[in-house]
């Protein structure tokens, strides 16, 4: 896999993993799942980086799990426009 497909996948895992926290661990407060959003981006990333696919950027992973908070957002507006 290149190294572009694994960081675009990134902000697209990121929204999954914290639905599938919020199921396992529902005690966590909603306040703190955006801040894991890039917590999470940054072990994505580094996953990748040990995998020897990506160059081990924290920061861009940081940003990338924070995209995909804005990626959840965006999908969520659009659900709430389309008629029931």
């Amino acid at each position: 896999m290149s190294q572009a497909l694994i960081l675009g996948l990134i902000p697209l895992i990121v929204p999954i993993l914290i639905m599938l926290l919020k199921l396992a661990v529902p005690a966590i407060p909603r306040v703190a799942l955006p801040i894991l959003a890039p917590i999470l981006g940054v072990a994505l990333e580094l996953v990748g980086y040990y995998a020897g696919v990506t160059a081990g950027n924290p920061v861009l992973g940081a940003v990338l799990g924070a995209a995909g908070v804005g990626l959840r957002e965006v999908i969520d507006q659009i659900k709430r426009t389309l008629p029931a």
